[in-house]
């Protein structure tokens, strides 16, 4: 089996620093997830109600991740989200909720102890369906939900840190995105998400979320090396709800 040398295995962080290549963005997948989105909004008319809506808020995003077989340390870093929700209801307690979002994600990994620290900040479009329950609360309605998502990358980048002799170098590269060899995040994610929050009776309302990432975003990537996204997400938004 082949095996990383020692010099292999100090220059690996440096492997990532990449070039901006807008070709990589996947503009046919990106296509079908709104393509998806607005199918799921024409069939919510079906249902007994719906409303469309917006929000926005804090991403506190992270990575979990392994390198050569070693479990990465890794920080929290906040980003932000925007974007639209739908909200289908089945009867006066369930309803479906498609989203489409603009999301910042990303992290901040400890390689080699302290000596390198490399920090993510990428930007995806994601679609996260949910089947959300709802209960009567006071003047408005509490509720909890899961489902999955589905993103696309759409650019990133990565800042190093590194810790030499004279100090410490800190470069700032754009990601490379793509499946092949070389390449440093796939363009494309999916994963499972919760949420639970209080909808007012006129239409506002505030959430909280969890992302869970179940793709190894890391291109060639195995169980001894693998990236993968998660956050947590608070949002305050508002429903245009028809009669």
């Amino acid at each position: 089996m082949y095996q990383k040398t020692k010099s292999e295995f100090f220059t690996y962080p440096d492997s990532l620093y990449i070039r901006i290549n807008h070709q990589t963005i996947r503009k046919m997948s990106m296509k079908k997830i709104v393509v998806l989105f607005f199918c799921l909004g024409i069939t919510s008319c079906s249902f007994a109600q719906f409303a469309i809506g917006v929000k926005g808020g804090a991403n506190f995003a992270n990575v979990q991740a392994r390198y050569l077989g070693q479990k990465v340390s890794t920080n929290a870093v906040t980003r932000f989200h925007v974007g639209a929700i739908l909200d289908a209801s089945i009867n006066d307690y369930i309803s479906v909720q498609p989203e489409l979002l603009f999301g910042l994600k990303g992290g901040e990994g400890n390689y080699l102890g302290q000596n390198i620290i490399i920090t993510d900040k990428t930007s995806y479009i994601e679609l996260p369906v949910s089947l959300v329950g709802k209960v009567e609360l006071g003047p408005g309605k509490i509720f909890a939900g899961a489902g999955g998502y589905v993103s696309a990358l759409l650019s990133g980048k990565r800042t190093t840190d590194t810790n030499v002799l004279i100090g410490r170098i800190v470069t700032t590269n754009a990601l490379k995105i793509g499946n092949e060899n070389g390449d440093e995040y796939k363009p494309l994610d999916f994963g499972l998400n919760f949420k639970t929050g209080y909808e007012l009776e006129n239409g506002f309302f505030l959430s909280a979320s969890y992302s869970l990432g179940l793709s190894n975003v890391q291109p060639n990537g195995d169980d001894n090396n693998y990236l993968k996204n998660s956050y947590i997400g608070l949002s305050a938004g508002y429903f245009f709800k028809s009669n």
